[in-house]
């Protein structure tokens, strides 16, 4: 809750995000972990995936709990230390 703004409901902002990004082109995937890279001549192409393999031109990392995990896997070392946060969400209610 921000008192000059309103509330602001978390996954309403990750779906504004990912509206944005799809409009920007990004394919989103979900239900797909990504276990690893596809190399070419020192260059990262792609990821490995629980669904099987995806090439592209660019990749972006923003895995949030996993990011120190998967950033190691492309030879990164990050200065944060990441952890999962698990949440319990309720629908909420409108004000009335």
């Amino acid at each position: 809750y921000q008192g000059r703004a309103g509330t602001a409901r978390h996954d309403a902002v990750a779906w504004g995000y990912a509206r944005g990004a799809d409009k920007q082109g990004v394919d989103l995937i979900q239900q797909c972990e990504v276990t690893g890279y596809l190399w070419d001549e020192g260059k990262i192409v792609g990821v490995e995936t629980t669904r099987g393999s995806i090439r592209a031109n660019k990749v972006v990392l923003a895995v949030a709990g996993h990011t120190s995990h998967l950033a190691a896997k492309a030879g990164l070392r990050l200065p944060i230390e990441t952890h999962v946060l698990q949440a319990f969400v309720t629908e909420p209610l409108k004000p009335l």
